[in-house]
């Protein structure tokens, strides 16, 4: 039997790499935070209607949409991440 092993990645590398994702994740929970703080100013510009708590739900309703769609968002820019990182590696 042979055994494998998995490459060592350097620890400035990987601190880089912990860095990127951490900025990231906070940049978009940020995003996330600031568009729910800031929902009923959205809604009186965006959706400007007879009714304010309609236009506050649809506010909310694009809010929930965006949310639930990320994962979709990881999966496909995560495919087209690796098939051109892979590509731009092998350069």
């Amino acid at each position: 039997m042979t055994q494998h092993t998995e490459p060592q990645v350097p620890p400035a590398t990987l601190r880089k790499v912990i860095a990127a994702s951490a900025i990231g994740n906070f940049v978009e929970w940020f995003d996330f935070a600031v568009y729910g703080f800031l929902a009923t100013i959205i809604a009186k510009a965006f959706f400007a209607s007879g009714d304010t708590s309609v236009a506050l739900l649809k506010t909310f309703a694009v809010f929930a949409v965006a949310f639930a769609l990320r994962p979709l968002g990881g999966v496909f820019f995560g495919a087209l991440g690796d098939r051109l990182g892979a590509n731009a590696s092998s350069r």
